[in-house]
């Protein structure tokens, strides 16, 4: 299949996140299929110039929350870095506005507390306890010689979040940040995508770009979502109950 104008590369790996289900009546189908298409790069190439600020509102909360999780670093030590380095941990990123830099600081504690609170509220129910997941969950169909109608060989599901699973894979939670009130109400296709790659999806390592994929394996389950807002300029946080559901594999 042919590539749109000012873009090269290859067009047979279609990369899909659970947004990308969401319908809109709007959107440019030239930019959406090029979105997907991972292995798709400009042509000319556009020059990189860095950003003089954090563009990602949760890139730093995500880097705060990475610390705690996964390297072990106390509440009070992340936030004296986050205020030191303005943002940008272990020297490298782009500088925070300093009303981000106050709401992550903010919103870090209280998602800290939330999560705790969750897991306390898990254990009453007698469910497992869920631990951070530094990977990522994605599922890969496997890479077929001919193309389809698309002109794909191999598609790539993923979905993005903060990602929690019991040590025996019996209880997968997934917590989706939004600015504003949660979203309960996301669109059938969403959540249906959603859930696949939570019920089918393996721990995989981030690619760089332009690379190709290798292959995974399985596990199951749930999806609480978590909202974060600022009403009258004071940033709260709060999370909604885990949902009861549970997605077979």
């Amino acid at each position: 299949m042919q590539n749109p104008p000012g873009v090269t590369g290859h067009s047979w790996l279609i990369k899909a996140s659970p947004r990308m289900a969401r319908p809109d009546d709007v959107a440019c189908p030239t930019h959406q299929r090029t979105a997907m298409r991972p292995l798709l790069v400009a042509d000319p190439p556009v020059p990189f110039r860095p950003a003089p600020r954090e563009e990602f509102a949760f890139g730093p909360l995500f880097t705060a929350l990475d610390l705690w999780e996964h390297s072990g670093w106390p509440l009070e030590r992340i936030r004296e870095e986050l205020r030191r380095t303005r943002g940008a941990f272990r020297g490298w990123g782009a500088p925070v506005h300093p009303a981000l830099l106050a709401w992550t600081a903010h919103a870090l504690v209280r998602y800290a507390a939330a999560r705790l609170r969750e897991q306390s509220a898990a254990r009453a129910a007698g469910l497992p306890p869920t631990v951070p997941v530094k990977q990522q969950w994605t599922v890969r169909t496997r890479r077929g010689d001919v193309p389809d109608p698309r002109g794909v060989r191999q598609y790539e599901h993923t979905v993005w979040g903060r990602a929690y699973a019991a040590d025996d894979g019996s209880v997968r939670d997934l917590w989706i940040p939004s600015l504003g009130r949660a979203k309960e109400s996301r669109p059938a296709a969403e959540l249906a995508a959603v859930a696949h790659v939570m019920a089918y999806g393996a721990p995989t390592p981030r690619r760089k770009a332009g690379t190709e994929p290798h292959p995974p394996p399985p596990t199951a389950r749930t999806c609480p979502i978590w909202s974060v807002s600022s009403t009258s300029g004071v940033p709260t946080a709060s999370s909604s109950p885990c949902s009861p559901k549970v997605w077979p594999r």
